[in-house]
């Protein structure tokens, strides 16, 4: 009794396709139709499921005005038996028309199929006289550049013929079928195979049987979920034009090798294109100033859309910076975005650098746990080397905002790196580069991050804000989530708005920095290598500066003191000795020492700087005088070839203020009061100084006539000679 297909579940008629092809061809006509013994009737031998494992080429010839696809066969003897050729059609409502014969394409008797797509090249159908397959591709989590999920639908198979759809389906498409949910048992659905993490090659492979040698992502194999290790269909390149196909039952030539085609034309996306396809995802795409358009899936979206990361949105990336860079109007939030775009770029390309690679070596063992892949982990906050995005990304940003050029280019580091033993590697020419990478962000600090004039003005600011915390609670934010997500920069705003005496003190040190009554810069020391260890915020504070001012007005409160460290992101150490490079000879990771790179890379990674601040304009050169002494005091307990002030044994006057209080034993000053940029020193009359000013000698000239009488002069003689005409 003929058993009745509406009563077959789907995962039944698989195992039967299944079965079907291990156990002895049961259909002569198949076995016929394969023998190579006897012609060819190549229009059934190409629409006929394939009876054993098939091996063929694919090839494409490129002309001036067209391409042609050719599918040939592998014999024993190795010769290539051309079987079906594909031509790219523009004026026609298919994308490839599918030939028996190549002597005229315009002839329809030799026409055998067609391959169809939407308009932003997803998904596809391939057709006979019917619809014979249904590709659909997605986007992976890397994205639309990224390897992408492929879904195949075709007919379920009965004795080795298609099942024929129902009346009322006949005039629906492969995916509408399935979609409609009813009758999925007349369908096979079968996907691609993803890649298995690898613990011996380090990376996600697929075993191709050596039948692939070039890696691409554009390489695949199709399975179905009942049987993982069976593969239906495999499709790989092996030269720039020359791709190999091994073909499986239950496909037939015709669906491989439209399947192969659609692969062709499954690039990613344009903009417009992803502008279409945002709209079946729900990705959105952001026109950022450094990267240009980028795009952001749903989940990233929904993480965005909460208020802790809304709140980014009132942070100003710089801080204090955007009082003396006035285009450093940017913000944590878009910040955040660009580190997320820059992390998801850095994964994609070491997954076609390295994972993508090496697709064609090897065969999958076991997989590998996502907490053991220690590299995700140094993409984001590197705390091995500090190479990360989150440094490329503000670095990029801040010279962007403030007008400062860059000479670093992270997409270039990104794309010369690799995964070599678990740890992002990069090229050994880029050592350099690294170097380039973090004398960069030194100069950022070094020039903007920690500007004088900035400084004095985040001392003001958290002088503002403890002002005004007894009656705001600020401190009490830090301890409440749903409080903490509310402040941000606009408390400045707030204090400054309000008419509360509480809030006087606060709103009055607001209001000096509107008008740039500022804190003043009083001196500073850049503490030599052989002193770290003997200077510290211990003994050069504002009480023992202080204890050497005889001006009782001037209070401990009114003296800043700032110990600063500038460094190469670790700490003294060169971060450049923890990186790892490669070679195109060897993929050994190895180290590169600095005089292998530049004769010229600083010895010393680390700087301290001691910076004093008054909080009013007319104690700065007492509260000078008083920090030389605390040197003077220092100097005499610090044994050493360098001293760092001896005002006793110093050729010039005592307190004689200086661009570095560093003098050396020879008592040569390495600057003195007339060319220390920080302090001049006032001079006891300012209209003496006036009078005798060089711009007072630019209004003199020769004969001893004043510009004044020059201009005159100029104009008499020319009122002479308009009279004379």
């Amino acid at each position: 009794m003929e058993e009745n297909v509406d009563d077959i579940s789907t995962d039944d008629l698989y195992a039967q396709t299944r079965e079907f092809f291990v156990s002895p061809i049961r259909s002569s006509r198949i076995r016929e139709l394969h023998s190579s013994t006897r012609p060819l009737n190549y229009v059934e031998f190409a629409t006929a499921p394939v009876s054993q494992k098939t091996l063929g080429r694919i090839v494409r010839y490129t002309s001036t005005l067209k391409s042609v696809f050719t599918l040939y066969l592998e014999r024993e003897n190795e010769d290539l038996l051309p079987i079906m050729y594909a031509v790219k059609k523009l004026n026609t409502d298919a994308k490839y028309l599918i030939y028996t014969a190549k002597n005229n394409f315009n002839d329809s008797d030799v026409l055998i199929g067609k391959v169809k797509t939407n308009v932003i090249g997803t998904s596809f159908s391939i057709f006979e006289e019917d619809e014979v397959a249904f590709v659909q591709y997605d986007s992976s989590i890397l994205g639309p550049r990224g390897p992408r999920r492929i879904k195949v639908i075709i007919p379920a198979l009965e004795n080795g013929k298609p099942i024929s759809p129902l009346p009322e389906e006949e005039k629906m498409t492969l995916s509408e079928r399935i979609a409609d949910g009813n009758d999925q048992q007349r369908y096979l659905v079968l996907k691609n195979k993803p890649p298995q993490w690898n613990v011996d090659t380090n990376s996600f492979v697929l075993d191709f049987q050596g039948r692939v040698s070039v890696s691409s992502v554009k390489n695949f194999q199709i399975i179905h979920d009942n049987d993982l290790d069976y593969i239906s269909l495999q499709f790989g390149r092996i030269d720039k034009d020359k791709f190999t196909i091994d073909v499986q039952y239950p496909f037939t030539l015709l669906q491989a090798f439209g399947i192969a085609l659609t692969r062709s034309m499954s690039n990613s996306p344009n903009f417009f294109e992803k502008v279409i396809l945002q709209m079946q995802t729900g990705n959105k795409f952001f026109n950022d100033p450094i990267y240009g358009h980028i795009e952001l899936t749903q989940v990233e979206i929904n993480v965005i859309d909460t208020p802790q990361f809304q709140r980014l949105r009132e942070l100003k990336q710089l801080g204090a910076s955007y009082y003396v860079y006035p285009g450093a109007t940017h913000h944590r939030f878009e910040h955040c975005i660009g580190v997320c775009h820059m992390a998801g770029l850095w994964i994609e390309t070491l997954r076609k650098q390295q994972f993508i690679k090496d697709l064609i070596h090897g065969s999958p063992r076991s997989d590998y746990p996502q907490a053991k892949k220690k590299f995700l982990f140094e993409i984001v906050a590197n705390t091995r080397n500090s190479v990360d995005v989150d440094k490329f990304d503000y670095i990029l940003r801040d010279c962007y905002n403030i007008g400062i050029k860059c000479g670093f280019d992270p997409i270039r580091l990104i794309t010369f790196s690799r995964v070599i033993d678990n740890q992002i590697c990069f090229h050994h020419k880029e050592a350099y580069h690294l170097y380039e990478l973090f004398h960069t962000r030194y100069s950022l600090f070094k020039q903007v991050y920690t500007h004088r004039v900035s400084t004095v003005i985040e001392y003001m600011i958290c002088d503002a804000l403890i002002a005004a915390n007894p009656y705001l609670k600020i401190s009490e934010y830090i301890t409440n989530m749903k409080r903490y997500t509310t402040l941000d920069d606009s408390i400045l705003l707030l204090i400054e708005k309000s008419d509360s005496k509480e809030l006087a003190e606060a709103r009055d040190i607001i209001r000096r920095i509107r008008k740039r009554d500022l804190y003043r810069f009083a001196d500073q020391l850049i503490i030599p290598v052989e002193h770290f260890d003997d200077i510290d915020d211990t003994k050069i504070t504002s009480a023992t500066i202080k204890s050497q001012i005889t001006n009782s007005s001037i209070t401990e409160n009114d003296i800043i003191v700032q110990f600063m460290t500038l460094n190469y992101a670790m700490k003294d150490k060169n971060p450049v000795d923890s990186i790892r490079f490669f070679t195109k000879y060897d993929s050994v990771p190895i180290s590169i020492k600095k005089d292998q790179v530049s004769g010229l890379i600083p010895e010393q990674y680390k700087e301290i700087i001691v910076r004093i601040f008054s909080r009013k304009a007319s104690h700065v050169q007492e509260i000078q005088k008083g920090f030389r002494k605390v040197l003077a005091n220092l100097n005499r307990a610090i044994e050493g070839e360098n001293m760092l002030y001896a005002e006793s044994e110093s050729n010039l006057p005592p307190g004689t203020p200086m661009l570095a209080p560093l003098i050396c034993r020879d008592q040569t000053p390495i600057a003195d009061s007339a060319n220390n940029p920080f302090l001049a020193p006032k001079t006891a009359s300012n209209n003496s100084s006036r009078n005798n000013s060089p711009q007072k000698r630019l209004l003199e000239i020769s004969e001893g006539h004043t510009i004044k009488s020059a201009v005159e002069n100029s104009f008499t003689q020319s009122l002479k000679k308009v009279r004379k005409q």
